[in-house]
């Protein structure tokens, strides 16, 4: 909540010449692709509590095909070969080693109700981020870009502050100098920045094509991992990388067809 309000209020401040004509519609969009954004979040972290973090973050990137398929089934969008084969060639370069620990894991753990439920939350969550998506798309044909993203923070926050209040007894957060630098940098860098520049970019081009851009966080996250944490780079680590990369390329050079 705090985290998204912060960012409402700054995007707020920077992008209010946008909002001075917003229509009930507008909000409406606004509160939908709230909504999904809250709805993958929670999912997400609630899911982390019943499964490992490697099958979360293996689950989570079905959003990688989901989209595609779900701008076909919904809005009538026809599917390019080239953004099908980029999706698949992502999902196989998704960090192999998260792979080996979910296909490891998961013969030990079938007969635990905990890790079934945690990575049904887990599918959950990259249906959310697939819809979130979507919806940023084809919101953003009717509402302004730049109101949109004030909106979606704005109510975003607004859906985690009503979660809190109903099922969180008392203050969740200790205030302290740490966690407060903590806050900041992930409303303003992850949040305001990050996700801002995810809408704006998202505004011209295609889902199908901005969803594999967007999976290529899975490969900057093991990379800061290792310059940051120092964690190791493996052999598998460096073929998915290539994978992935390799379908970026193919998503970028393949030849497009109008829908």
């Amino acid at each position: 909540a705090v985290r998204y309000l912060i960012a409402a209020a700054i995007t707020g401040i920077l992008f209010r010449r946008h909002l001075k004509e917003l229509t009930r519609g507008d909000v409406a969009r606004g509160a939908l692709v709230g909504l999904a954004l809250f709805g993958a979040y929670i999912v997400q972290t609630i899911g982390l509590q019943y499964t490992t973090a490697g099958k979360n973050a293996f689950l989570t990137t079905i959003y990688v095909l989901l989209v595609p398929f779900g701008c076909a089934l919904l809005f009538h969008q026809k599917l390019q070969k080239g953004n099908l084969i980029a999706a698949a060639l992502m999902l196989v370069g998704m960090d192999p080693a998260l792979r080996k620990e979910f296909l490891g894991d998961i013969d030990k753990e079938i007969d635990r109700l905990s890790s079934v439920v945690g990575d049904l939350l887990t599918l959950a969550c990259g249906f959310l981020f697939a819809a979130h998506i979507i919806a940023v798309e084809q919101c953003q044909k009717k509402t302004n870009t730049y109101a949109l993203i004030v909106l979606q923070f704005a109510f975003c926050g607004l859906y985690a502050a009503v979660y809190s209040l109903i099922f969180e007894r008392g203050m969740p957060l200790a205030f302290t100098p740490g966690s407060i630098g903590g806050l900041l940098y992930i409303a303003v860098f992850s949040t305001t920045i990050g996700m801002s520049l995810q809408n704006i970019g998202q505004s011209m081009a295609p889902a199908s094509h901005a969803v594999i851009l967007l999976s290529l966080e899975s490969v900057f996250g093991v990379l800061f991992s290792c310059l940051l944490l120092g964690e190791k780079v493996t052999p598998q680590m460096g073929v998915g990388f290539a994978v992935i990369f390799a379908a970026l390329l193919f998503s970028e050079l393949a030849p497009k067809k109008d829908a």
